[in-house]
């Protein structure tokens, strides 16, 4: 009776910690650019989850994680449409306060926006170039530079022209996944004007607002596991990727310094730690290595 009895406690126990570690999550699944508009009949599943459709709004049942556990990317599905901003649910946090705010949008939407920026990088890039080229052969015949010299810039551009071109289509990508819905009305602006071929004007808007440093001084003094930290971040991110959709000079050394100093002011965040390793690591800078060290001591 006593062997029951005992065990009888452990079962409880063992119930009593399954129970304190199920968690719910909540989440909404809207349309990109649609003012919000809720999107039903989506399929939603994640590892340690009960798989759940989605009516505008879904829930996840873990039976056995508690809040603060990180999950699995979740699959997500409904015909005819695309995961807009996946790259969010990667390494998720459990949270019964936060909700997963997941954006989809209609087969062919990102597509003809990632060409579209495709296309405006491209002929904006391809003007400076042109303008430079101009440049350089004015000099050579002013005899500023001598045709050696001319050959070596020309060079040097080509060598810039190739660096450009093999990460265009990531930065396209991100910039076509920027939900309007979910940016503020600066960012809005920012949006038409690279839309329209504007890129430098783009840039400029953001360089005049002082957004973007307010935005580094704000996240110096914040707390990395807060909403507003993290909304901050991100617009942070989509000035680093409109920097490097620009291909201006210095480009790399513009966007390393952005996550430098996103890393810094978090540095135990491993998200972050690993978003800067990863730009250091693309941009071949010898940082690189002491980076990922420290990621795998977060990790």
């Amino acid at each position: 009776m006593k062997k029951i009895a005992v065990l009888s406690g452990v079962f409880a126990l063992i119930g009593s910690f399954a129970a304190e570690a199920q968690t719910t999550q909540k989440g909404v699944v809207k349309e990109f650019n649609s003012g919000g508009s809720p999107v039903a009949g989506v399929q939603i599943a994640a590892m340690g989850a009960a798989a759940t459709d989605s009516d505008g709004r879904f829930v996840l049942e873990f039976s056995s994680m508690s809040p603060g556990s990180l999950i699995s990317l979740p699959e997500i599905y409904k015909k005819g449409y695309e995961v807009v901003n996946a790259d969010t649910f990667n390494g998720w946090i459990l949270s019964e306060k936060k909700d997963m705010n997941i954006v989809l949008a209609k087969a062919g939407v990102i597509e003809e926006a990632r060409n579209r920026y495709y296309e405006v990088a491209v002929a904006n890039y391809s003007r400076k170039q042109s303008e430079l080229v101009g440049q350089l052969n004015q000099m050579y015949r002013q005899g500023e530079i001598d045709a050696s010299q001319r050959r070596d810039k020309l060079e040097e551009l080509s060598a810039q022209s190739q660096e450009f071109m093999s990460r265009l289509d990531e930065y396209a990508d991100k910039f076509a996944r920027i939900n309007p819905d979910d940016v503020s009305e600066l960012e809005k602006k920012v949006i038409g004007l690279v839309s329209e071929g504007k890129i430098d004007e783009a840039i400029q808007l953001y360089d005049g607002s002082g957004i973007v440093e307010d935005a580094l001084e704000k996240i110096s003094q914040s707390k990395a596991a807060s909403d507003d930290a993290r909304e901050i971040v991100e617009s942070l991110y989509r000035y680093a990727d409109l920097i490097a959709l620009s291909g201006e000079k210095a480009a790399d050394l513009k966007i390393v310094d952005i996550y430098r100093r996103i890393a810094e002011a978090f540095p135990e965040d491993y998200g972050y730690m690993f978003n800067y390793a990863a730009e250091v690591l693309k941009f071949d800078y010898d940082a690189g290595a002491p980076l990922i060290d420290r990621c795998m001591e977060l990790a």
